[in-house]
């Protein structure tokens, strides 16, 4: 579970030495990679406390701690604003970097945030976390442009380097978007075998909509109950003080339960169903 790699990693400290910690910016590279490992899984635990210390010691930015507050905070508008101001000075050559973090908030005095240049960890950081204010946000074109533009091929989004996060945010960004239904469609319809078994497992609440959508209502209930099962499986031990735990995978419930009714009476005209049922072959 991702509470049991926390503590395994934490308590092994992954080759991590306390005088690396201590000075985060001379970090090597697999250091540095073993500790954003460590903030991803704090932060998929909602240990916000533990997270933003992570996040202070390897920072070299205050752009990363402001924008992981906010996004903490559920402010995502301003969390994204962050990070396009951190990623659009990347294309400024010699940018002052530490200029921009004495001119910044309070937090820039936080060890950890000392005006040099991000590193790569820090940039990928930024633009997962601007794909996730993005989704919050309800912004499912840009959501489906950005994943594009790095993805240019769908059929890629299975490649070990793009399947988290962009396979889930291609499905996502198509899925609420009635105009991307016949591009999903396509791209659901050529999958290999092994890819619909990795859809399946790992989105079964999109699939039972895209089913209702096209109609297949023996699929669609198939998905249901598929996501039903994982959900007992992911719900029984977590503890009952895992509030917020608890809180997110009801509403994830709430997508399945809510969902392929409304895409049931609402999605779709009767116009357009038959253009958009799934043929048999």
């Amino acid at each position: 579970s991702s509470a049991a790699a926390a503590s395994s990693l934490s308590k092994s400290g992954s080759g991590i030495s306390q005088d690396a910690f201590e000075n985060s910016n001379l970090l090597p590279d697999k250091a540095e990679s073993d500790w954003n490992q460590l903030a991803r899984l704090y932060k998929s635990l909602r240990e916000d406390d533990i997270l933003l210390g992570i996040s202070e010691k390897i920072s070299r930015t205050t752009t990363t701690r402001e924008a992981l507050e906010n996004e903490l905070k559920g402010d995502w508008a301003t969390a994204l604003r962050i990070y396009e101001e951190g990623l659009s000075h990347l294309d400024e050559p010699g940018y002052n970097w530490e200029s921009s973090a004495s001119s910044s908030s309070s937090s820039s005095s936080k060890s950890g945030s000392d005006g040099h240049a991000p590193t790569p960890s820090e940039i990928e950081q930024w633009e997962e976390g601007k794909l996730v204010c993005i989704e919050k946000l309800g912004k499912w074109d840009a959501l489906r442009q950005h994943t594009l533009m790095e993805v240019p091929d769908p059929q890629d989004l299975f490649g070990e380097q793009y399947i988290v996060p962009y396979l889930r945010h291609f499905i996502t960004s198509h899925v609420k978007e009635e105009k991307n239904w016949p591009e999903l469609f396509k791209f659901l319809d050529c999958l290999s075998p092994e890819q619909r078994d990795i859809l399946e497992l790992r989105y079964p609440a999109d699939l039972a909509i895209v089913s209702v959508v096209r109609q297949d209502f023996d699929r669609a209930r198939h998905f249901v109950m598929k996501y039903h099962h994982t959900f007992v499986e992911e719900w029984a031990p977590l503890h009952p003080l895992a509030t917020s735990a608890r809180h997110r995978k009801l509403q994830t419930a709430g997508s399945v339960s809510i969902g392929p009714s409304r895409a049931r009476s609402n999605m779709l005209s009767s116009s357009q169903r038959p253009s958009l049922r799934k043929t048999s072959t």
